[in-house]
């Protein structure tokens, strides 16, 4: 599934029975971005979606805003020219891996 703002993936989020991963975007349409999404995400109250490993895959990347997503519970936060797209979608695969194992 694929949303483009964070009211969207908010709403999937609450309508699925199961979400294996997070492949999210720093940059979102509308007000709030993924930083505001992964910090509704990994709330307290938020069991659901807490448990869910979300990737970080964004053009950009300061130290702060990496170390802010790290910090909200991102797994792990790739910047788009420094992996190609084989190499994210292979880590995301192991990390999935892992779960089941």
């Amino acid at each position: 599934m694929s949303a483009r703002s964070v009211e969207q993936a908010k709403q999937y989020v609450n309508d699925l029975n199961h979400i294996d991963v997070i492949w999210l975007d720093h940059y979102l349409v509308g007000k709030e971005d993924g930083l505001d999404f992964i910090a509704w995400c990994k709330e307290d109250d938020n069991v659901k979606c807490k448990i869910i490993p979300i990737f970080v895959v964004s053009n950009t990347a300061s130290s702060d805003k990496v170390g802010t997503y790290i910090s909200l519970g991102a797994y792990k936060y790739f910047v788009k020219s420094n992996h190609k797209l084989d190499e994210i979608i292979q880590e995301i695969s192991e990390s999935l891996l892992e779960k089941v194992i």
